[in-house]
């Protein structure tokens, strides 16, 4: 298996708002009218991206003992939801009992997986990666919580070193949890494109 090294160098961006750091230049984009960033992406290359987003969470987390109760590509309360898919996990479980540097993997390996995804599908752009991170802001927040509510002795950083808690290392390390994963995360979104949710039974006869 070919490893591609998809980390960039320091420094990161701070967005104009001052509350996400960013490894890519903040892009002029075109927002939607509910605030999300156009990619230019056509809506089925959407889906797919969101697919892999969520299969990414999803492998990873059941490779650390962390499986979601069902994974979706439509939100929450089961509608239709353009905006992007959704990861049901035991909230009490993630976020209290797993190490917190498992439970950093498993929050990049969303936006790590779409990342990935645009690269092998020729879709990459600056733009469109700066766009992805912008959309995994939440999970970002989770883990910067996560390590507040476990009192890890640090603030996570974003792209000023090499210390366990940057984020540019937590995300060269899920890089690495996806690659020899990765067959297992394109099967996941497949399917979801296919059928729309894959409950957790079914997730971990794929996963094993």
């Amino acid at each position: 298996m070919t490893v591609v090294e998809r980390t960039a160098p320091t420094p990161w961006h701070r967005h104009a708002d001052g509350t996400l750091w960013t490894r890519h230049s903040p892009a002029e984009v075109e927002w939607t009218e509910d605030g999300m960033p156009l990619t230019g992406l056509s809506a089925p290359e959407r889906e797919a991206l969101t697919a892999h987003h969520e299969a990414g969470h999803a492998v990873v987390g059941a490779a650390h003992g962390r499986a979601p109760l069902y994974v979706s590509l439509d939100g929450e309360d089961g509608t239709p939801d353009d905006a992007g898919g959704f990861t049901a996990w035991r909230v009490d479980t993630l976020l209290t009992k797993t190490p917190w540097v498992q439970l950093a993997w498993i929050l990049a390996a969303g936006e790590r997986a779409a990342d990935r995804w645009l690269r092998d599908s020729g879709l990459w752009t600056p733009a469109r990666a700066w766009c992805m991170e912008w959309a995994s802001s939440d999970d970002r927040d989770m883990a910067s919580a996560a390590a507040r509510r476990l009192r890890h002795p640090f603030d996570i950083t974003w792209g000023v070193g090499d210390q366990p808690h940057d984020w540019s290392v937590i995300c060269a390390q899920t890089d690495q949890h996806l690659n020899i994963r990765w067959n297992t995360v394109t099967t996941v979104a497949q399917i979801l494109l296919d059928q729309r949710r894959i409950d957790a039974d079914q997730l971990m006869s794929l996963t094993g």
